[in-house]
């Protein structure tokens, strides 16, 4: 009988067969299985590319990041991207702010 070992997902805790963690992984090309891997470690700092993870998991952080990705293409700049710091400016006069009106 020819046995396959076992492995669990270290996102997920799925266990599968020990190639399925990787087989879809090398099918990405290089700049998407980067951006995959850095979104990944963005919500599990531990997690190395050597540990594999199950496809469905894959997936769903591959998504991710193109949403992501597409958000940032999208952004607008506005005004607050471009302010900068102004230097303070003297008053000219200063202004009385003491009211002289009477209260009854």
């Amino acid at each position: 009988m020819n046995s396959t070992p076992l492995s669990a997902c270290p996102i997920c805790s799925r266990v599968l067969p020990h190639d399925q963690l990787y087989d879809h992984m090398a099918l990405e090309s290089p700049q998407a299985r980067q951006n995959t891997i850095r979104v990944i470690q963005g919500h599990h700092a531990d997690w190395l590319a050597e540990q594999g993870v199950c496809e469905p998991c894959w997936k769903s952080f591959r998504d991710a990041g193109r949403v992501l990705h597409m958000l940032k293409a999208a952004h607008k700049p506005t005004a607050v991207d471009y302010w900068t710091h102004a230097e303070p400016r003297a008053l000219s006069e200063p202004q009385d702010t003491t009211d002289n009106r009477s209260v009854y």
